[in-house]
Parts: C-alpha cells; sequence; structure tokens
C-alpha cells in the first residue's frame, strides 16, 4: 500500500492578480496553508512576526494560523490556499522559494487552469470562489497537480542522506517529524529536553531548526500551537477556560490566561464572546439575504 506524503482535503482558491503600487494589507490568519508566488515585481510580506522580501520566481508558504501582512510597489501575485494536514509542507516555510525553470512552467499552467475554475468573485468574502458551472471533475484534476507540485518542491528542496556516511546524518531528522512529536504531546507538559529525548536530536540542532525556519525557539513554537488549540477547544467544544487549560496542560488556569492575552490582545473569555457576537452577526445577515 502507498501511504500518501502530502493529500490536498480542500481547494480554498487559486488565481492570480495584480496588486498596484502602494499595495498593503493589513493582515489575516486562516487555518488552511496558503502560498504566493511573484510572477512579476517585488513583493514585501511579513508571517509571523518575520519579514520577507520576494522577488520574481519565488514563492512563500503561510502555515495554518499564522497571522500574514504584505505590501508591495505594483506586483503581479498567484496566491493559492487548500486544507493540508501533511505536515512534509512545514519543511519548505520560513524562507523564500526560487522555482526552477520547470516548476515555473508548471505552475504558470496551474495558474491559467486556477484562474479559469475560481473567476466569480465572492463579494462577502472578497475572494475567487468557483463558478457554478464548475465540475468536480476539473476540480479534482486541478487539485492532483497542484499536489504534483507541492510534491515536486519538496522533493527538489529536501536534504539528501549520506548513505556513506550516517553519523553525520543522525541529526539530520526532517522539522515536521519534531513537529509532529509536539502535535502529538500537546495536551502534555514538554521541555526541550523531553522533545530531543522522544526524537533522538540533540538540543542545538532542534534550536537551530526552529530558528532558522520560524525565528523562535521550540517551546515558543509548542506555545503558539497550544494557544491555537485553545482557540479551537474554546469555540467549537463545550470546554470553559479552565478545562481547556487544564487540557492543554497548563500548570494553572491563571497562566493559561495571561499567555492567552499575550497571545491573542484578548483574554480567554472575552475571546469566547468575540467568537460568539461574529457568529450571531454572521448568521442574522445570513437570515436577511434569504
Amino acid at each position: 500500500p502507498i501511504d500518501p506524503l502530502l493529500q490536498i482535503d480542500t481547494l480554498e482558491y487559486l488565481f492570480n492578480q495584480p496588486r498596484p503600487k502602494g499595495f498593503y494589507f493589513p493582515g489575516e490568519s486562516h487555518d488552511f496553508w496558503e502560498f504566493i508566488y511573484v510572477e512579476e515585481g517585488n513583493h514585501t510580506v511579513v508571517v509571523g512576526g518575520k519579514q520577507y522580501d520576494l522577488k520574481a520566481k519565488q514563492l512563500l508558504f503561510y502555515p495554518p494560523n499564522y497571522y500574514h501582512k504584505c505590501t508591495s510597489q505594483g506586483v503581479y501575485l498567484c496566491i493559492a490556499s487548500f486544507s493540508c494536514h501533511s505536515e512534509i509542507l512545514y519543511e519548505l516555510c520560513g524562507r523564500p522559494i526560487t522555482l526552477s525553470d520547470k516548476q515555473q512552467v508548471f505552475l504558470d499552467t496551474l495558474i491559467s487552469e486556477g484562474a479559469k475554475l475560481f473567476n466569480c468573485l465572492d463579494e462577502v468574502r472578497n475572494e475567487f470562489v468557483p463558478c457554478v458551472n464548475t465540475s468536480d471533475f476539473d476540480l479534482q484534476i486541478l487539485k492532483n497537480r497542484l499536489e504534483i507540485f507541492l510534491l515536486d518542491l519538496y522533493k527538489s528542496h529536501y536534504p539528501i542522506k549520506d548513505e556513506n556516511n550516517p553519523e553525520k546524518d543522525k541529526n539530520n531528522v526532517p522539522l515536521p517529524n519534531l513537529i509532529h512529536i509536539l502535535k502529538s504531546n500537546i495536551t502534555q507538559k514538554m521541555s526541550i529536553t523531553d522533545l530531543s529525548q522522544i526524537s533522538g536530536v540533540s538540543v542545538s540542532i532542534i534550536k537551530k531548526l526552529f530558528h532558522e525556519t520560524y525565528g523562535c525557539g521550540p517551546m515558543h513554537f509548542f506555545l503558539d500551537m497550544k494557544i491555537e488549540e485553545a482557540k479551537k477547544l474554546l469555540t467549537v467544544s463545550n470546554y470553559n477556560v479552565t478545562q481547556t487549560s487544564e487540557q492543554l496542560g497548563f500548570s494553572s488556569v491563571h497562566y493559561f490566561s495571561r499567555i492567552f492575552k499575550e497571545k491573542t490582545g484578548v483574554s480567554p473569555k472575552k475571546y469566547m464572546q468575540d467568537v460568539c457576537e461574529v457568529n450571531l452577526s454572521d448568521r442574522d445577515s445570513y437570515s436577511k439575504s434569504k
């Protein structure tokens, strides 16, 4: 049997658009993957507090739930968003990727196909969505080709193991493996020493991997993961603030509330209230439109 390394669950959108000189996008975060590809011009993006200056023919990934904003001085962009639970994509994050000539041609074809399918503007979400007459067959083909493109990117940037020198490669563990360990222990307390012992990777290598990719330490990253999980528990489950704190292994509800406010700008209770108000507002708007 084939164990798929990468599988897209939902294709949110794929289209290209010009951005005028002086364009500024104040930012957003969402629970799906996204990448931008600069076809022409220069584009500045801030992801998770780290700035990237992209040039023509460069691509950058946004992981789920990472806040990002951008500015440009006249640029032509391709934007692709999709839901995917494969962790190998994390290996491609944290740096601009310059595409090969072959990858550029493949992506140009994808962009052309995506532009034909995602050419209806949803004025409520201000996003392009598939037209009503778009067939599932066409969307399936586009999804599969995007998967091929992502796998090719991963293959071309994945570190090659040195079969003749296993000692040299023993610390060359993919970052997704470390992230998988953190995700699997998100309800537990964990130190960098614990992560090192479970993964078999030295503390210094772990620190280097996370700082080079995300600009922060592994425990800072782990705390961010816990807060993102807390947002889900507070809004889609019946957990209250205390139960959420306990579920995610925080030492006390007071510590959890303090960290949550530091990361999000509001207390857990206020966050629950705000989300509830937004949901009610959306429901009212939908009812009126009916």
